[in-house]
């Protein structure tokens, strides 16, 4: 006797319109190819941007802000990605607009971040929103007296485990 399972999947492929294999193929996948060890940069980047932008104001304009937290592209331009040594991924503010970065980078480096938030940053809302929600609580423990919004984004981060506690030394 023979039995037969078939396995029902589903997933999302974040895609931008002008894509095009030949020309894009190479440079989406330098950069996709870091999205599990860049989690904590984005985490920290969108977590910090959610604080200045409703760090303040009421419960149901977190939940708000998180239903679209990783469809901010404006943000992720902001960002670039740094992996100089080839294994670090590192998430980093663009200081300058004099820094030229040719637009296929910006726009793979900006697409693997957002693919890096739905995949890792997402999945953990629910702990992010409990770190501004118990705000309170978590800035008691900030003896270095690091800026709130820092400080609640690593701790909102390490909760969702997309940063290490490592982190939170680091500040």
């Amino acid at each position: 006797m023979k039995t037969t399972f078939f396995i029902s999947t589903m997933a999302i492929l974040r895609m931008p319109e002008e894509f095009n294999v030949e020309n894009d193929f190479e440079e989406k996948e330098k950069w996709i190819h870091g999205k599990s060890k860049m989690k904590c940069g984005v985490c920290l980047a969108v977590v910090a941007d959610a604080y200045d932008k409703v760090g303040h104001g009421l419960d149901d304009d977190i939940y708000d802000h998180m239903d679209g937290i990783c469809n901010n592209q404006a943000l992720y331009n902001k960002f670039k990605i740094n992996n100089e040594k080839y294994h670090e991924w590192k998430v980093e503010k663009v200081e300058t607009d004099a820094e030229q970065r040719a637009k296929e980078v910006i726009r793979w480096q900006s697409h693997a971040m957002q693919e890096a938030c739905e995949e890792y940053v997402k999945p953990s809302d629910d702990e992010i929103k409990d770190a501004f929600l118990g705000k309170a609580a978590i800035l008691k423990k900030n003896t270095k007296k690091v800026a709130d919004r820092l400080f609640i984004a690593t701790e909102a981060c390490i909760r969702g485990k997309m940063c290490t506690k490592q982190a939170r030394d680091e500040l």
